[in-house]
């Protein structure tokens, strides 16, 4: 049987229903667009925010459930509430994405992010307003980590070549090629990783393209 929240991605009829239901609305922009447009009740985030900040680790969750949990609560997520992301889907990097699965790793099952982004909600007559209400501290959320939405490296490392293995990368062609443009200490990919470009997916709205 179909569940609502089995799908990661929201359309915005449903991102609609899901704040009309008192949905926690997070906010991924970049920093000055958040200023400029803000969204009634939103909430801003990055993704760097609950990620670990020096190396070798760096990029990963952070892997203190206390830590993690003091900052999930201090933007008010709870059980059951769901979790609308929203991002700039034409010149952002999938910074939603990486929230979204950032809380179904957690054990956040309702959480979502919407089809085009941001500007999908204002194309369909959402309002902006002129500044942002951070909510209180009174988030309830309980992480319960999914180890089926994440593998590690050395994981990962013990079942290359496997037949039933498919590896999708989906950074930048050059990061494939092996340039390094974001100060990464190592150029490459992994052997026999498919490289798909995830933004090759989307139309110049920042839309999934139809199935077709």
């Amino acid at each position: 049987m179909f569940h609502l929240f089995d799908n990661w991605i929201v359309n915005t009829d449903l991102a609609k229903q899901f704040m009309e239901q008192g949905a926690i609305l997070l906010d991924a922009r970049a920093p000055i667009l958040k200023w400029f447009c803000p969204w009634e009740k939103a909430v801003p985030v990055t993704w760097q925010d609950f990620s670990i900040s020096h190396f070798p680790h760096k990029g990963k969750l952070i892997d203190n459930d206390t830590v993690l949990t003091a900052k999930l609560r201090a933007i008010d997520i709870c059980q059951d509430p769901p979790v609308l992301v929203i991002a700039d889907a034409v010149k952002g990097w999938g910074e939603d994405g990486r929230i979204v699965w950032m809380f179904r790793t957690l054990g956040q099952e309702k959480s979502v992010f919407v089809d085009g982004g941001y500007r999908a909600l204002i194309k369909a007559g959402y309002p902006q307003v002129k500044a942002a209400n951070n909510p209180p501290e009174t988030g309830d959320f309980v992480i319960s980590r999914r180890r089926n939405w994440e593998i590690q490296r050395d994981e990962l490392k013990g079942i290359l070549g496997d037949d039933n293995l498919v590896i999708i990368d989906a950074r930048t062609p050059r990061e494939y090629a092996g340039k390094t443009p974001y100060g990464e200490k190592r150029g490459g990919h992994i052997p026999g990783a498919v490289h798909i470009y995830y933004k090759q997916l989307m139309d110049k709205q920042g839309q999934l393209l139809c199935r077709e």
